[in-house]
């Protein structure tokens, strides 16, 4: 949109005060103006002018929008206006004029509005044309555009407009549907994934059942049996004991590779199925980044808080492991001593299992604080970015009101300025026909004259004061207005800060409400693992009193006491026997193989141990201290590189 004005008075007092000749400056135009884009200034506009016969010239738009340039007279020109990611537009201003106009200073100044060009904008036929013609209007002896011709082409102009548009706005429509679509995909294949892993888990959960009960109907065959052959044991000679000997160990040693087999198998199992939901829970992720690359700080700081939370559930996790392990190894370890002794075992478990739920405790307290330090560090930064756009804001609409003010002002004294020089040049003329009246009157020295004459000087000095008067009460309006203007804008900038204080509580009422969404789900979460934990401890525990009952009753087969499997102490390594870098190697002893792995890099060393016995048991090591076969592994695995 463009907007004409018409300022001369200014132009022409400054050439009466500085002694310059019209003539002198004539034949050329003065163009000024700004360059706005949605109500605000453009800067770095790039403004090309151009014409029949003419050396093109190219410039700049101010920072503040602000322009200016000088077009000869007599003479057709192009001006267009330009810049990346907005529509051009184009101005036609033909400078000729009759010559009895060129003895005049002429000054044209015009805004001009640019929109975003939204792809298809550029491309269609009303775009390409000038937005204005002007040209010198006889009638009003001043440039003037062509009202018409501005207004069909602003109103085809904004045709086009309105159509791209709403073709952007279609797209975008199927740009978010498609997004959407996605994520419900996503959503419902992730909820089928976790129906199928629940289902599975039930299944696997149905088979050990049955092979438990299995195996348990085959001990109690085999006590029966054994019982039987107990009966029977006078009349069989010394050939059929051992047979019976043999076939009771060997099946004593099949149930014990029997459970560690299920065990394996179970362990097997979730590795898998951890595996899995890591792999699921990685592309989920994967795939909300990908989405979500504009998403807004808070889906931010919710995904750190899951990620602190699976950090923290993990080291808690591998620490229950690690407690777990170690008591099953005790276990096994100390099943041939007494009931004091086993108090004191069940007691110092006890006292373990207390100190690692308070470090677990502890871990969580420290998560938890570091989770509220980032929520609450982020919570500032938002605050502060906040503040500062706001305060951005008013000092921008400060500026604005002042420019305005001081425009206002301006042109209120050129105004004024103008309206003097009329009255002075309207006193002098008076003052001129008043000498004139007086030497009129000295020459023919008439008496009625010269009190006519007083009479008039009388009249004039009432004008003039009239005139003052008149003056003084303008410059009054004047400075009562300011009062008002600045009164108005207090007003405004109280009723944006009221605004802006209250957008700034219902934000913060906003954060509070999600964090306890939040905490609550990490709770809920939270609640969840520990159940599963204790039911997993409560499962082994049970497997331990299994194996304890399997081992007495084929004890009691033979008469006497069984030896239970002891492991012997986990060998140590000299670090200077080992170079740096990786180096693997297999150790075979009597009652077990070792498989170890040392890591010696950057002056540190660690021993990594899998330890397989006979009997079936399998323990993993770092650094003497037992961890789980996945830390085992993974652990390998990172310092492979892999």
């Amino acid at each position: 949109m463009i907007i004409f004005k018409q300022r001369f008075a200014r132009l022409l007092l400054f050439c009466t005060m500085t002694g310059f000749s019209l003539f002198s400056m004539a034949q050329t135009v003065e163009i000024k103006g700004k360059v706005k884009k949605d109500n605000k200034p453009a800067g770095e506009v790039t403004i090309e002018i151009s014409g029949p016969g003419i050396n093109t010239q190219t410039l700049t738009s101010k920072e503040n929008g602000g322009f200016s340039f000088i077009l000869d007279l007599q003479k057709s020109y192009t001006i267009k206006f330009s810049k990346s990611g907005v529509v051009s537009k184009m101005i036609e201003f033909n400078t000729k004029l009759p010559p009895d106009q060129a003895d005049i200073i002429y000054l044209y100044p015009f805004n001009l509005d640019l929109f975003d060009d939204l792809g298809v904008v550029s491309n269609t036929d009303a775009i390409p044309k000038p937005v204005a013609r002007i040209a010198f209007d006889p009638t009003y002896e001043n440039f003037m555009d062509d009202q018409n011709y501005t207004r069909k082409i602003k109103s085809e102009q904004e045709l086009v407009r309105k159509a791209a548009e709403e073709i952007q706005r279609q797209r975008e429509k199927v740009r978010l549907d498609s997004l959407n679509k996605i994520w419900n995909d996503s959503l419902i294949k992730a909820k089928s994934r976790e129906t199928q892993s629940m289902s599975d888990k039930a299944e696997q959960d149905r088979l050990r059942i049955e092979k438990e009960k299995a195996r348990q109907d085959s001990v109690e065959k085999a006590n029966t049996a054994a019982q039987a052959a107990a009966k029977e044991k006078s009349r069989l000679d010394a050939e059929a004991k051992l047979k019976e000997k043999q076939r009771l160990e060997a099946e004593l040693a099949a149930g014990i590779a029997l459970i560690a087999r299920q065990k394996a198998i179970e362990d097997s199992t979730q590795k898998a199925q951890a595996e899995s939901k890591a792999i699921a829970d990685a592309k989920a992720l994967a795939e909300k980044v990908r989405l979500d690359t504009e998403s807004k700080l808070k889906e931010k700081q919710k995904l750190e808080a899951e990620l602190a939370a699976g950090l923290a559930l993990k080291a808690r996790q591998k620490a229950i492991d690690d407690s777990t392990q170690k008591a099953l190894a005790d276990a096994k370890a100390l099943e041939d001593k007494k009931a004091k002794e086993e108090k004191d075992r069940l007691v110092a478990e006890s006292k373990l299992k207390e100190k690692q739920k308070l470090e677990a405790e502890l871990a969580a307290g420290l998560t938890l604080k570091a989770r509220q330090k980032a929520i609450d560090d982020s919570t500032q930064k938002a605050l502060a970015e906040s503040k500062a756009i706001t305060d951005a804001k008013a000092l921008a609409e400060k500026v604005r009101l002042d420019a305005e003010i001081k425009l206002k002002e301006k042109q209120k004294l050129d105004a004024e300025l103008a309206s003097t020089l009329v009255a002075k040049e309207r006193q002098k003329a008076i003052s001129d026909s008043t000498q004139k009246a007086l030497a009129d009157a000295k020459l023919k020295n008439s008496l009625e004259d010269q009190a006519r004459l007083k009479k008039r000087q009388d009249s004039l000095s009432i004008v003039k004061e009239n005139e003052l008067k008149k003056s003084k009460e303008a410059e009054e309006n004047r400075k009562q207005a300011l009062i008002t203007e600045k009164a108005r804008q207090d007003s405004l900038m109280n009723a944006n800060e009221s605004k802006r204080q209250k957008e700034e509580a219902e934000r913060q009422q906003k954060l509070a409400y999600e964090k306890n969404k939040q905490d609550s789900l990490v709770n809920a979460q939270r609640l969840q693992k520990e159940k599963a934990e204790q039911e997993r401890n409560a499962r082994a525990l049970a497997e331990i009193e299994t194996k304890k009952q399997i081992l007495a009753k084929s004890n009691a087969t033979e008469g006497k006491a069984a030896p239970i499997p002891k492991t012997a102490p986990i060998p140590k390594i000299i670090d200077s026997d080992y170079r740096d870098g990786i180096t693997e190697e297999t150790l075979t002893e009597a009652t077990r193989v070792i498989y170890r792995t040392v890591v010696k890099k950057e002056g540190s060393t660690f021993n990594y141990q899998k330890i397989v016995y006979g009997w079936g048991g399998i323990f993993y090591f770092k650094n003497e201290n037992s961890i789980t076969e996945i830390s085992f592994n993974q652990e390998i695995s990172n310092a492979k590189g892999k």
